[in-house]
C-alpha cells in the first residue's frame, strides 16, 4: 500500500498518468508492433523501479563560522554605506 503512495507521487509517473488514472506510453522505435510493445514494459519496468527507489533526503550541515561572518560583515558595510547615503547635510 505504500508503494502505490509512492508512486503517485513521483514526478516522472505523475506526468504519464492520465486523467483515467492509467499510464500512458508508446514506443516507435522499430517497424515491429511486438518489438515496440517489449520496448514498452521494459520501459514500464524501469519506470516503476525507480519510482520505487527511495529518495535520499539531504542532510543539513551547519554554515561555517568564517562564511558567516565574512556574510554578516557584508551586510554591516552595505547597512552603512546606506546609513551615509541618507544622512542630511542641510546643517547651514
Amino acid at each position: 500500500m505504500e508503494q502505490k503512495g509512492t508512486l503517485q507521487r513521483d514526478p516522472v509517473l505523475v506526468n504519464r498518468i492520465n486523467s483515467d488514472g492509467l499510464i500512458v506510453l508508446h514506443e516507435q522505435q522499430t517497424r515491429s508492433q511486438d518489438e515496440n510493445r517489449r520496448l514498452v514494459v521494459k520501459k514500464l519496468h524501469d519506470l516503476v523501479r525507480d519510482a520505487l527507489v527511495p529518495k535520499l533526503e539531504r542532510i543539513e550541515t551547519k554554515i561555517p563560522a568564517g562564511k558567516k561572518r565574512r556574510r554578516l560583515e557584508g551586510k554591516r558595510r552595505h547597512s552603512r554605506r546606506k546609513q551615509e547615503r541618507s544622512q542630511d547635510f542641510s546643517a547651514d
